[in-house]
């Protein structure tokens, strides 16, 4: 129905004449309503939700509160203030967004410094996105561990002039480190020449075996190439160790200091497995834990990763320890008859003693360097029989 003009300007007239006026809300409904349309749309801004959702959240809210002031208005009711409050709810939904944002691109910067010399690109932006899978603190986790070691390094660190010795090391360590990012692992620590690398942390693998093994033999070709271009310091062969297990994995340290690591048995044996290579004589170790979750399934006569031969050293009791662990190395240049000969010569370690010495004397003779043939000869001719044996030394 429309009003004439000049009946609005005398109700007008009539309420100043009156004394009356239109009921509005009092200063404390005011202050009610801002808070609680601040803290709405502060709170849109910080849920877990697309920014869609978001948006269309803060859409609904200021519609239905139009929808409040209109009813109010024609019941009669006090009336609302109508603009204040939705700006406050667009206001409140703008700086918890943008604060939000702020302190994401904070973290990933974060994430990013910290990690970016240790992981993977591709796990750095992993993290970068999901922050919340890199937990304070330590978490038990299924990985691979692979720890290496320059054999002799003390003496030609002591050899070298420190000029030398810091061009030496810094393009082995870049050549190492390249090699694991590029398998997907992280980088653990240094320790001096040394690198420990852990595969299946932060960010979960299910190939981390698989990763390990195959980061190690490329590790060992490496190495090899290096020493040739750095002949003229007689520099030592590189030893690897692989396993997997259970470690806690996590932010280990104090309130001012800590390292992301890993800590466990499985860890231990790693390091173990990397030392033994020196009584076994060869520059790979693997354990069957690692060779079976990368390998499923019993494991092949004639199995080869990488163009490296995996064969078996043995069931080695490790110092400190009460149950042996099957270990396997990664020969290369190893032909597929020469492989065959030693596998019959390891079977035969356990069940016919002579036969396995006949057939590893064979292979010992007719092949320059063979450091499985030559360490179960060893053991034979001291006396040892099977291929289950214990290591006294670390």
């Amino acid at each position: 129905m429309l009003t004439a003009g000049v009946e609005i300007h005398a109700n007008i007239i009539d309420q100043i004449v009156h004394g009356r006026s239109v009921p509005e809300a009092g200063d404390t409904q005011r202050w009610l309503i801002i808070i609680l349309v601040a803290f709405l749309g502060a709170l849109l801004g910080v849920l877990e939700m697309s920014m869609a959702v978001r948006l269309l959240g803060v859409i609904v809210l200021a519609g239905g509160y139009g929808f409040l002031v209109w009813y109010s208005a024609i019941s009669n009711w006090p009336l609302l203030p109508a603009s204040r409050p939705v700006a406050i709810l667009v206001m409140a939904f703008v700086a918890t967004t943008t604060l939000r944002a702020y302190i994401a691109r904070r973290d990933g910067r974060f994430i990013r410094d910290a990690f970016s010399q240790y992981l993977a690109p591709a796990l750095v932006d992993e993290l970068t996105r999901h922050p919340e899978r890199l937990k304070v603190g330590g978490e038990r986790k299924e990985m691979s561990f692979l720890f290496s070691d320059i054999a002799g390094f003390t003496g030609l660190s002591e050899r070298l002039e420190p000029e030398r010795l810091s061009s030496l090391l810094n393009g082995y360590l870049d050549g190492m480190s390249e090699i694991v990012l590029k398998h997907g692992g992280t980088i653990d620590k240094f320790i001096g020449d040394a690198v420990v690398a852990l595969f299946g942390a932060p960010a979960a693998m299910d190939d981390h075996a698989m990763r390990a093994i195959r980061c190690a033999i490329e590790m060992d070709g490496f190495s090899e190439r290096y020493r040739v271009e750095n002949a003229d310091v007689s520099m030592g062969i590189t030893r690897i160790g692989v396993h997997s297990g259970d470690a806690i994995v996590g932010n280990f340290g104090g309130a001012n200091r800590f390292d992301y690591t890993a800590m466990g048995d499985s860890m231990n044996i790693a390091a173990r497995l990397e030392a033994a290579n020196k009584h076994f004589g060869t520059r790979v170790a693997v354990s069957e834990a690692s060779l079976s979750r990368a390998f499923p399934g019993p494991v092949k006569d004639d199995l080869a990763l990488d163009g490296a031969t995996i064969l078996p050293i043995g069931n080695v009791i490790l110092k400190g320890k009460k149950q042996p662990v099957t270990i396997y190395t990664c020969l290369r240049d190893t032909g597929a008859a020469l492989a065959a000969n030693y596998r019959n010569a390891y079977v035969a370690l356990d069940v016919d003693t002579a036969r396995a010495a006949a057939l590893l004397t064979a292979i010992d003779e007719g092949q320059a360097v063979h450091p499985l043939a030559a360490l179960h000869l060893r053991r034979l001719g001291a006396g040892e029989t099977g291929a289950t044996f214990e290591l006294l030394e670390k």
